[in-house]
């Protein structure tokens, strides 16, 4: 089960400020509370994301909370717009907290320090709490939407397939909220309604960015050349990430290596074109990863 509340999350953020551990340790575990958060925070199957940690794929178990169509799912590319808009006007150097208290227009001592009160994203997020904006955060981390710089871990950055959602070039799901014993509900996000009542008063985002969708989408199972190859992809990306001590979804998510066994990029403009490859993961991996595709047999 994965029960906790803001009020952990800021405890243990806390814990961390004012151990008197060094920086680099500190920071470490800030990485290790965020990938956590991230796994709790998904709108997809628990069991197929905490495997996905692992560098291992699965179906949907069909029996967790997600699965269980629990949690109101709703599209979420206008909230994910406004946050990455606010993570590159910030220089990714701010995390949940501050970014959350820069959407919702709350002028805190840190946001006048900065002078992030006159940004032109402060206050657009109004339709959120910062509580709620955290979650939103999060969902985007454990989408791998946005990611800490392999180079400078204080900074965040946007993956390949965050900048399509920022372009408006691709669809994203959010998580609502669920609802508990005794007609209780967590407070995650607002109701659709009162997201829909909101989102009428804000001149930026197109309506249907709050219709509520049904989650997951169908698509052609792959064929059996293409199996063969998504586990050379996967066994490659375990070695990666073991050999650079990272979760294998660091690398590359599962479904851009679903995406790769579909296309099997040739190139390295091919493989750009892939969704959750931008630069950065190209420069890295890219060469790494045509190379599997390149000396795998079979076509597609």
């Amino acid at each position: 089960m994965t029960l906790f509340s803001d009020a952990d999350i800021l405890l243990r953020e806390r814990q961390i400020n004012e151990s008197g551990a060094p920086q680099d340790r500190k920071r470490m575990e800030k990485r290790k509370l965020n990938a956590l958060i991230a796994l709790c925070e998904s709108p997809n199957c628990r069991r197929q994301t905490l495997l996905a940690a692992f560098g291992e794929a699965s179906k949907p178990c069909g029996n967790c909370d997600i699965c269980d169509g629990k949690w109101a799912l709703f599209n979420g590319a206008v909230a994910a717009q406004k946050l990455m808009s606010a993570i590159h006007r910030t220089s990714g150097r701010f995390f949940s907290g501050h970014l959350a208290n820069l959407l919702a227009g709350r002028a805190t001592e840190a946001i006048r320090r900065h002078g992030h009160d006159l940004l032109p994203t402060f206050g657009v997020g109004k339709e959120f709490k910062p509580a709620e904006w955290r979650s939103i955060f999060h969902q985007l981390h454990a989408a791998d939407l946005i990611v800490q710089d392999q180079e400078d871990r204080d900074r965040w950055i946007l993956t390949g397939a965050g900048r399509a959602v920022l372009k408006g070039e691709a669809p994203l799901t959010l998580r609502g909220e669920i609802p508990l014993s005794g007609g209780r509900k967590a407070g995650v996000l607002h109701t659709l309604e009162e997201i829909a009542v909101a989102q009428a008063e804000d001149l930026v985002p197109p309506s249907e960015a709050f219709t509520p969708v049904k989650p997951g989408g169908e698509t052609a199972p792959l064929t059996a050349n293409q199996n063969r190859l998504l586990a050379a992809l996967k066994a490659k990306r375990l070695e990666v990430a073991r050999e650079q001590k990272q979760p294998a979804f660091i690398i590359f998510h599962d479904k851009v290596l679903i995406e790769m066994a579909r296309r099997r990029p040739k190139t390295n403009e091919d493989m750009r074109a892939i969704p959750g490859i931008g630069a950065d993961k190209m420069a890295r991996h890219g060469a790494v990863f045509l190379k599997v595709i390149a000396n795998c047999d079979g076509d597609s």
